[in-house]
């Protein structure tokens, strides 16, 4: 019996929402793996960033897809297939979480400390850390004639864990969009009072334009997150008549999160790709701006001769 009845939608306007806003998740993945499949494929931009991205959206259109599989139709396969892919999903927004976080604290100079091996040093602990609440996907619920646990308890972690494990990593989002939010915001402080005494030139114009664009994405993801944590919570503490009503009830507002998610790493990847950018365009201003000074202190000679610092790559 699969936990929500497909014939249960005509009456059940939980179970169609769920239904819905999966779906729409599952579209919003299918544009970020287009779309970045163009950027590799078309425009010839196969840079790791890019490829990192479309695997992201690739991975998660999956999984949304197998949670629609799971959810209506009662088929091992499929939950195997599920449960893997909610380890993988989840697995790879928690690293992207860690890039964002990263990139984003190298484009603002914040005040933070990190060593050379800070970003491996994290990025194995978040792998290890979903290792370990994965255990029970990774050694009982893949193969599902073991009994090292009751079966009640393996039935209970396969619904649960993987929206725990999600609403993990959204609560992490959103710590880091509160984060992007407030040094948004401060460099709007900053500019403003920068433009009070001086004229702004046009690069300092167009990075306000771009911070600002930052600065509704991560709103936007924050609002995701906190919907998408919300109805996971609401989930668990729902109540309904009968067992078979409040099993599906369950099963519907995770889909309802899950969809949310779907949403939230098209524009995540979004947030990442322009920060990204951000960065690179940064850092060829900064060495245009050190060779110009290079040229000015050490003008070339009279034989015509170029000077080799002046030259500036253009493959970003």
């Amino acid at each position: 019996m699969p936990l929500i009845n497909p014939s249960s939608l005509s009456s059940n306007r939980l179970n169609i929402a769920g239904l819905i806003i999966n779906i729409i998740g599952i579209i919003f993945c299918g544009v970020g793996v287009y779309s970045f499949a163009y950027w590799v494929i078309y425009k010839k931009k196969a840079g790791k960033v890019t490829l990192y991205l479309l695997g992201i959206n690739c991975v998660t259109i999956l999984f949304l897809i197998s949670q629609l599989g799971y959810l209506y139709i009662e088929s091992i396969p499929i939950r195997i297939i599920r449960n893997w892919l909610s380890i993988s999903a989840s697995l790879v927004m928690g690293l992207m979480e860690l890039e964002i976080m990263c990139v984003f604290i190298i484009l603002t100079n914040a005040n933070f400390t990190m060593s050379s091996n800070f970003t491996t040093y994290v990025r194995v602990g978040i792998i290890v850390a979903h290792l370990v609440a994965d255990f029970t996907f990774l050694t009982d619920q893949i193969w599902f004639n073991s009994d090292i646990l009751p079966n009640d308890y393996r039935t209970k972690w396969e619904q649960i864990g993987p929206g725990m494990i999600l609403s993990i990593t959204g609560i992490s989002a959103g710590i880091q969009s509160s984060f992007i939010i407030y040094k948004v915001r401060k460099f709007f402080i900053t500019r403003e009072t920068i433009a009070k005494s001086q004229q702004q030139s046009k690069d300092a114009t167009a990075q306000v334009q771009e911070m600002k664009s930052l600065y509704l994405r991560a709103i936007m993801l924050l609002v995701l997150e906190i919907a998408a944590c919300s109805t996971y919570i609401i989930s668990l503490i729902t109540t309904a008549p009968t067992r078979e009503m409040l099993l599906s009830n369950q099963a519907a507002l995770r889909q309802i999160s899950y969809g949310f998610t779907g949403v939230h790493v098209y524009l995540e990847t979004l947030l990442l790709y322009a920060v990204a950018n951000q960065v690179k365009n940064s850092a060829k201003a900064n060495r245009v701006q050190s060779s110009m000074d290079s040229r000015t202190q050490n003008p070339p000679s009279d034989k015509g001769l170029v000077d080799k610092s002046t030259i500036v790559s253009t493959d970003l």
